[in-house]
């Protein structure tokens, strides 16, 4: 079994991204927030990874904001391990869409701009083909399927969450057994 991370950050193409002048970077590069400590910190996705940082956030005493495509309910598809509440309290501040980033701030659709020391991209990664024929694969990219060849096994390539890794671990745990009782 080999475990490891396959993917390169997927970076967004918001306006002015590149004018800003604090700090940017991918979740991949995010460790905890205790360097984070008091200072402004925008995360822009709101998936597993932009929920549970913002939340690391708040627990080291950042001022922070997420970005969500649509409202934040208390009805998430994600597992939601505190954020939440936190949410709802208005210890992580909401805001919708960026129209732009400047230098100094950032303005966001409907109006509204704020200023930002941080901010960190919780924008996914995109599948890196990184096993080939000499390992078993044939050229082919484990998000078509489960099960490689020469016993090399996938799970989470799928892009169907959660669902698709347990699916995919069910699969592949009925195979070895399948074998092992053969």
């Amino acid at each position: 079994m080999a475990t490891w991370d396959n993917a390169v950050p997927v970076l967004p193409n918001i306006a002015g991204l590149q004018d800003f002048n604090g700090r940017i970077l991918h979740t991949s590069d995010y460790k905890n927030g205790d360097e984070y400590k008091g200072k402004k910190v925008l995360v822009v996705g709101c998936g597993n990874s932009g929920m549970e940082i913002s939340l690391d956030l708040c627990n080291y005493d950042a001022q922070v904001s997420l970005v969500v495509r649509h409202e934040a309910t208390g009805r998430t598809h994600v597992l939601d391990v505190g954020s939440m509440a936190k949410i709802n309290s208005g210890e992580i501040k909401v805001v919708r869409g960026i129209k732009k980033f400047t230098p100094k701030s950032t303005e966001f659709m409907g109006g509204g701009t704020k200023g930002f020391e941080t901010v960190i991209l919780a924008t996914g990664k995109m599948e890196e083909d990184f096993i080939g024929e000499k390992d078993g694969n044939s050229g082919n990219t484990f998000s078509k399927g489960w099960k490689g060849e020469n016993g090399i096994y996938s799970v989470g390539f799928s892009q169907q969450g959660l669902l698709g890794i347990s699916i995919g671990a069910r699969r592949v745990v009925e195979d070895l057994m399948g074998q092992w009782k053969s």
